[in-house]
């Protein structure tokens, strides 16, 4: 489960630096959002 949670955060930082860049799909991070919360 640790192994998996390494994988939501680097997720959520690819999505981070890509909502930096202005190029996020709202779609995309609302489900990595919803991962978090169901964690």
């Amino acid at each position: 489960s640790r192994q998996q949670n390494r994988l939501i955060d680097s997720q959520l930082q690819s999505a981070n630096e890509m909502a930096a860049a202005g190029d996020t799909d709202p779609v995309q991070f609302a489900a990595a959002r919803d991962r978090l919360r169901d964690r």
